[in-house]
């Protein structure tokens, strides 16, 4: 079975449309071939679309901003990967930063609304069609981090953008429409929506185009065989979560072929038991659990704790790190109560070091080295 790519299953929806053209099929003259051209004619010419689909990855890019500042002391330490947000909570500075991020990853939609802007400008002189409006289309099916409430933020930004005189940036760009496959967001009967989101310019798009981009919505859905359900919802209110793959492999894999502590963070996640509690008393939960695991982990003649309590105390581990994985909190602060809980286990002689002395960074960090699969 060939799959299409989502700029070839969107070329094929408009060539399904018979008010449309796609331009790159019709015949023009030789000037009209050299000078630059959109992708798509709307209703019989009376709007331009341009088609960019986003295809580079900006994950290095907002890595990059983020590398710049590991060596802070408030730069916090961590085991799993975190999102910048859990990053940046522990530094002052964390707005700033924000800020720089956001530009860094979005760079790639200022050019496009750029190009876009001039496509049709030029479209407009050379197929004399001086009252189409124009509409760009960005589809994206493959960059997580952007999300679709940051592009429809930064769009709406860059169609507000002033030049030195204070007209409209890009003037001939009227209304941008967001196609995201990749993301979907929770219905209150968790249903998982996929997002189409239009953002209109200041005062340049018409009452025309704006209820022919609505029209294109349904006919879209209906393209794709699933339902429309039209709303209006603050983005910036709402959570995205990646669309799930019908045939993942993480789904499919029988118990046999996950590792122990995997298959422990998955059975957390469905039934998260910590998440109630505060800050201070998850972490005061965790020197519980290092104070009755290191004798286990800790060499020396003292009385060790059964398979049994051992294999418990390590699936309660897990669920532990999962959690703070989940809340970002720093991997310092929980070492802290594993030397807590150390010292207090040397106080009351229920660990007896061989060899090494008393406070070895290495016996203290053994239990976090273990392969427990």
């Amino acid at each position: 079975m060939i799959v299409m790519t989502i700029e070839e299953r969107f070329t094929e929806f408009v060539r399904s449309l018979r008010s449309a053209e796609i331009v790159d099929e019709i015949q023009m003259s030789q000037e009209q071939r050299c000078d630059k051209k959109p992708d798509f004619f709307f209703s019989e010419r009376q709007f331009i679309g341009e088609m960019k689909c986003i295809k580079k990855d900006m994950e290095p890019k907002a890595q990059a901003a983020l590398n710049k500042h590991k060596d802070r002391p408030e730069y916090p330490v961590f085991f799993a990967p975190w999102d910048s947000n859990k990053i940046l909570k522990h530094l002052p500075d964390r707005e700033r930063i924000k800020q720089e991020i956001f530009y860094s990853i979005t760079s790639a939609l200022e050019e496009y609304v750029e190009k876009a802007n001039r496509q049709i400008r030029a479209t407009k002189e050379t197929f004399q069609l001086q009252e189409s409006e124009g509409i760009l289309i960005i589809l994206n099916d493959c960059v997580e981090i952007l999300s679709p409430d940051v592009i429809a933020y930064r769009v709406h930004q860059l169609l507000h953008k002033k030049d030195k005189i204070g007209d409209t940036r890009y003037p001939h760009v009227s209304v941008v429409w967001i196609v995201d496959e990749l993301h979907v967001v929770k219905t209150e009967i968790d249903q998982d929506l996929l997002l189409s989101i239009v953002v209109g310019g200041e005062d340049s798009a018409s009452q025309e185009v704006i209820d022919y981009i609505n029209w294109l919505q349904m006919k879209w859905a209906l393209f794709n065989n699933v339902p429309f359900i039209k709303g209006n919802f603050d983005l910036m209110e709402k959570k995205f979560s990646k669309r799930r793959e019908d045939n993942s492999s993480e789904e499919h894999n029988s118990p046999e072929m996950i590792r122990r502590n995997e298959m422990w963070r998955r059975q957390y996640k469905q039934t998260p038991y910590l998440r109630h509690l505060s800050k201070e008393r998850l972490l005061a939960h965790a020197q519980q659990i290092f104070y009755a695991i290191l004798p286990e982990f800790i060499r020396g003649e003292h009385d060790k704790p059964s398979q049994e309590e051992v294999h418990k105390n390590l699936e309660r581990l897990e669920h532990l790190f999962e959690e703070i994985n989940h809340r970002g909190i720093d991997f310092r602060e929980v070492a802290l109560k594993n030397n807590e809980a150390f010292t207090l286990l040397q106080q009351e002689g229920k660990i007896k070091l061989q060899e090494r002395p008393v406070g070895d960074p290495e016996q203290v960090n053994t239990m976090f080295e273990e392969d427990i699969s």
